[in-house]
């Protein structure tokens, strides 16, 4: 059983500081256009862990600035085209702020790459990686409300100025709902051996191994063949 419970503050330990977090080498930040055929992950915490590719070797942060970040929320749904812009706006008026908002959406993405890894590995999560993602959901849950639109409540941002850490706090939200919702058995980690990146299996027969079978897929048939061929010579 998973439990959330704790006090750690989202400002708390640095995962980026932790070795068994992800790797023994920081990510190299690189610019990264992002299109459809990266959100392979079935929901929006997944495949904000999986804009960091290359895990377990050389990772690369495909997040390099708050516009990114924001371009990155628009393609995966999080915000529209109107939230998009004000956030924008709020972060090119306060550059200093919008960079400590990036930092605390790159924590949270750690935090949720190791929550999630250890999910699919059917292991118990480390106790500071639950303190670090509930610390995050409970600044979500006190800046949102909820009302009613069309006959449904609806969650909705208690200001209506544009907060910096506002896609930080639909993740986290979104994020928490997956751990405890996901189909049982259906949380994957790609296969490939330098990839890391998480996803739901939606197949029929619950057997999906890659992350994409065009890229991971097709590397480690390469890759076999190459062994296969070896033996025979």
């Amino acid at each position: 059983m998973i439990a959330l419970n704790a006090t750690a503050g989202v400002s708390g330990f640095t995962l980026l500081e932790r070795k068994n977090a992800m790797t023994d080498t920081m990510p190299r930040i690189e610019a990264h256009e992002f299109t459809i055929a990266d959100f392979i992950g079935g929901h929006p915490a997944l495949d904000f862990a999986n804009t960091i590719t290359s895990w377990d070797q050389a990772p690369r942060d495909w997040i390099d600035t708050y516009s990114r970040l924001v371009d990155w929320a628009v393609m995966g749904g999080l915000v529209d085209t109107n939230r998009a812009a004000a956030l924008r706006k709020a972060a090119a008026n306060d550059r200093q702020q919008a960079e400590k908002a990036l930092a605390r959406a790159k924590d949270l993405r750690l935090a949720l790459h190791s929550l999630f890894s250890a999910l699919a590995e059917n292991r118990e999560p480390e106790n500071d990686i639950l303190l670090k993602v509930e610390a995050f959901w409970r600044r979500a849950l006190a800046s949102h409300t909820i009302t009613c639109i069309d006959g449904r409540l609806v969650v909705v941002s208690a200001s209506r100025a544009a907060d910096l850490d506002e896609i930080s706090d639909r993740l986290a939200r979104h994020a928490v709902d997956l751990a405890g919702t996901f189909p049982a058995g259906r949380l994957r980690q790609c296969a490939g051996d330098r990839c890391g990146w998480l996803f739901v299996d939606h197949s029929k027969a619950g057997r999906r191994r890659w992350c994409d079978m065009a890229t991971c897929g097709n590397n480690a048939k390469a890759r076999r063949h190459q062994a296969r061929q070896r033996s025979a010579s």
